[in-house]
């Protein structure tokens, strides 16, 4: 049997958090994504957004907020410095705060 290396095991967890992350956090009030339309959203960080297909790619649409909200991995420095990532869901992995308006 092969080893993983540290690298390969880091990957696989991040890419399982991000994938339970994005289940999760779907049915949180952001929109109906039943929709036909496929095409990327054009929403930004911190634009308004009703549903997931409203945000650019790698983008969430956050309920409660209806902002595009970037996802983030908890204890990293993803969102910038000095800036926390969120949790959702007791998940390990969040979303980045939005500024205050």
């Amino acid at each position: 049997m092969q080893n993983l290396g540290t690298d390969s095991r880091i990957d696989t967890v991040m890419a399982t958090l991000m994938l339970f992350l994005v289940v999760t956090l779907a049915p949180l009030g952001c929109g109906d994504d039943a929709s036909d339309d496929t095409t990327v959203g054009t929403a930004r960080v911190g634009d308004p957004c009703a549903r997931n297909a409203d945000c650019t790619e790698g983008l969430l649409c956050k309920g409660g907020d209806l902002r595009c909200v970037r996802l983030c991995t908890l204890g990293t420095d993803e969102c910038g410095e000095g800036i926390v990532c969120e949790p959702a869901n007791d998940a390990e992995v969040g979303f980045c705060p939005l500024p205050p308006a």
